[in-house]
């Protein structure tokens, strides 16, 4: 089969799920991976596929069409120009965040060797990002999901970096076994009320691990409320926290680190969202 010939079906059976846009987003994507497509164009658009090729594209196509994130589809996802593993036991990572860990690079970057702990790290990108780009920095991570924790230190060997994964159940006090303070704590909690699935897309709600994205409609700050407590005690003087935040929801996680005790601000995403809150002791 041609290439464009295949490229065309993707299309036109996406088409029939998604807008054209992500339509052929997500084509362009499939194609590029397999080394087909380059800067937007094909290497050969003539280029006759051998039957593997063709028999794996149209696999990839199958799975698309059930609403499966095309990250799921190929087995892997990029933050940070990394590439990291991902299945349907981690989310998948979001540029969102990954101005969150941008923002902690920027605050680390000048410090000898400071320590930090990222809760919740599903597929490890968040703290094998700040490992790879802040080698000098002691990172510790933990999440509740023991099978996505054996993603995550798969991501820590293939891109070489040393990361203490824990599995714990974080909104349990009685599990916490931490030693010593952290100069930055960092996280994406689940933050998503329960209600809200019916207006998600089908490859979030259908595909992504519910534990990772939503929380009780009777309590959506519930992860910010433990951080708050955790950071009491293990926060260092001079250190930072970053969480990740729904944009709504923004003037609440303010206001509740505010009445734990800290200096809280948030700050908005490239596209104008107040998506993240920094918090610091007061001094």
């Amino acid at each position: 089969m041609e290439c464009t010939k295949l490229y065309n079906q993707f299309l036109l059976e996406l088409e029939k799920i998604y807008d054209k846009g992500e339509a052929k987003a997500i084509t362009h994507l499939i194609f590029k991976e397999e080394g087909l497509f380059h800067n937007g164009l094909f290497n050969d658009q003539h280029i006759q596929l051998n039957i593997a090729l063709q028999k794996r594209l149209l696999h990839y196509l199958e799975d698309l069409k059930k609403h499966t994130p095309v990250q799921y589809v190929l087995g892997h996802a990029w933050f940070h120009n990394l590439k990291f593993t991902v299945t349907p036991d981690t989310l998948i990572p979001r540029p969102e965040t990954e101005e969150l860990v941008q923002q902690a690079i920027e605050f680390l970057k000048d410090w000898d060797a400071p320590k930090v702990i990222d809760i919740g790290c599903g597929s490890g990108c968040i703290p094998i990002t700040l490992k790879k780009k802040l080698p000098h920095t002691h990172v510790e991570a933990i999440d509740i999901s023991e099978k996505a924790l054996e993603v995550a230190r798969k991501n820590a060997i293939m891109h070489q970096v040393s990361i203490h994964f824990s599995c714990m159940d974080f909104l349990n006090q009685s599990k916490w076994v931490f030693t010593g303070k952290y100069d930055c704590i960092i996280s994406n909690p689940p933050y998503i009320p329960q209600s809200q699935i019916i207006n998600m897309d089908k490859n979030v709600h259908l595909h992504e691990p519910h534990i990772a994205l939503f929380v009780p409609d009777e309590k959506p700050l519930l992860f910010y409320e433990q951080i708050a407590l955790f950071a009491k005690d293990f926060l260092s003087e001079n250190g930072i926290g970053f969480v990740e935040i729904q944009d709504h929801f923004a003037k609440n996680v303010v206001a509740l680190f505010e009445n734990n005790g800290f200096k809280a601000r948030s700050v908005n995403d490239l596209f104008n969202n107040s998506r993240f809150v920094h918090f610091t002791h007061c001094r």
